[in-house]
């Protein structure tokens, strides 16, 4: 049975914290909580061992809040919950600040401010003062998660290449298009080169709209091949992921395609020890 863990999931839970987009999406503005996630934590062939939480993209006056309610829940379920991403904003100068209190938190791992969204100016990245905080965050043993669009991906390297003491995590493969023309896949192809070039940037395999193995892996195994067997890794993106696919469906396409590849472990969960400074588990397990 091939043990995982998921490096990138949620929890929504509306009567806790308000999230905007998930209104306009029926199937997620409902409570999605652990429990229904740790319901699917184990098929046949597979049993999730520990998880990342994920900021949510909360309300601007809801972003403490919910930092601090994900930090208790990894104190609370430290059997789960391996580690935490926080929000953090990039673009403010006194970001140092607001993340002190989490510093000696052992679960904090990183922060993510989403690029992605259709009103985040095109090179935000490149902001002076967003560039100046994701070098502070690797003074403060912290990464960057970096969900951005994937005509952004030169950014995002320039960004990479001037912070190279920190660690830099792409999210959910750069968001590549399945459906995309040759143009619009081979600019991705472009920025996923450039990126993997950078030794301080890894990859998340997650973020497609398909579990077609047939249409997904000339994808997933372009990622791979550039970014190497120890920076890459799994992660679902649960329940975004049930836009198109289930939890369940992305594992075992996941598992279909590392059958013919090495280092399976290190994708499934190794990695993922590594990059989020996850004790209490053994690599043997």
């Amino acid at each position: 049975m091939q043990q995982i863990i998921d490096a990138h999931f949620h929890i929504f839970d509306p009567d806790r914290f308000c999230v905007e987009w998930l209104k306009e999406v029926d199937i997620l503005n409902r409570p999605i909580l652990l429990s229904e996630f740790e319901a699917l934590a184990e098929g046949d062939d597979y049993k999730v061992v520990g998880a990342v939480h994920v900021e949510l993209d909360t309300i601007a006056a809801q972003k403490k809040a919910e930092n601090d309610y994900f930090v208790q829940l990894a104190a609370d379920r430290s059997d789960f919950v391996k580690s935490v991403v926080l929000y953090a904003d990039l673009l403010d100068p006194d970001m140092e600040q607001s993340l002190a209190e989490y510093t000696n938190k052992n679960s904090v791992a990183g922060v993510r401010y989403i690029l992605h969204f259709d009103n985040t100016p095109a090179k935000t990245c490149l902001n002076p003062t967003f560039i100046e905080n994701v070098k502070q965050l690797g003074k403060m043993n912290l990464h960057f998660e970096a969900c951005i669009r994937p005509g952004e991906l030169a950014d995002l390297y320039q960004l990479a290449k001037q912070c190279p003491e920190t660690l830099i995590v792409l999210n959910h493969m750069g968001l590549p298009d399945v459906t995309a023309n040759i143009e619009e896949t081979e600019k991705w192809k472009q920025g996923i080169k450039l990126l993997a070039s950078l030794d301080n940037v890894v990859c998340k395999i997650s973020g497609l709209s398909s579990s077609d193995v047939t249409i997904i892996t000339p994808f997933v195994e372009y990622c791979l091949d550039l970014f190497g067997e120890k920076r890459v890794m799994f992660a679902s993106n649960f329940p975004v992921c049930n836009l198109s696919i289930t939890f369940d469906d992305w594992t075992k396409a996941m598992l279909k395609i590392f059958e013919t590849r090495p280092a399976k472990d290190l994708f499934f969960y190794k990695n993922a020890m590594n990059i989020y400074h996850i004790g209490g588990l053994s690599n043997d397990q």
